[in-house]
């Protein structure tokens, strides 16, 4: 009796945890943000795939924009990539950002643009990983105070 209890402890084990076999293929995948052409930091970036039909299984993504305006996409750990493929992206402002000046706060450029309002986080917009990944994803945002215009700035997107 013993016996068949160790292995099913064994099998429950050996099924569950995501084991490096059972993950998919990731690419690098890195970029950088700014602000009217200044780096910034204390950004949360959401990468959610552009479904592509049933057997399209990649996650949901991440990234923390670092102070120098750096991200690198983790999908399973810290930087390790993404899967190619369209995702739609949304940014949320760390604490910081909005309290030192809000007419840079990416959060609130996006929800101008998308024409909402004020919040935490953004409307989506589009972002391509490609098959062999990419080091220089670039997320150039324009403000209030450098553009104002009546949608309150905007985003250009590239590689």
């Amino acid at each position: 009796m013993k016996h068949v209890v160790w292995v099913g402890l064994v099998m429950a084990t050996v099924g569950c945890g995501g084991e490096p076999e059972d993950r998919i293929s990731l690419v690098t995948a890195a970029g950088t943000v700014t602000v009217d052409g200044e780096a910034r930091g204390d950004i949360k970036l959401t990468f959610s795939p552009v479904k592509t039909g049933a057997t399209d299984i990649r996650p949901p993504i991440g990234a923390t924009v670092g102070a120098d305006g750096k991200f690198s996409i983790t999908t399973y750990e810290p930087g390790d990539g993404a899967a190619p493929g369209q995702y739609n992206v949304t940014m949320t402002a760390g604490s910081g950002t909005a309290a030192a000046d809000p007419s840079v706060d990416p959060a609130a450029m996006m929800a101008a643009m998308s024409g909402g309002g004020a919040g935490g986080t953004t409307a989506p917009f589009s972002i391509a990983i490609p098959k062999d990944g990419a080091t220089d994803l670039k997320v150039e945002l324009v403000s209030q105070k450098a553009a104002p215009a009546k949608n309150g700035g905007g985003l250009m997107l590239g590689q």
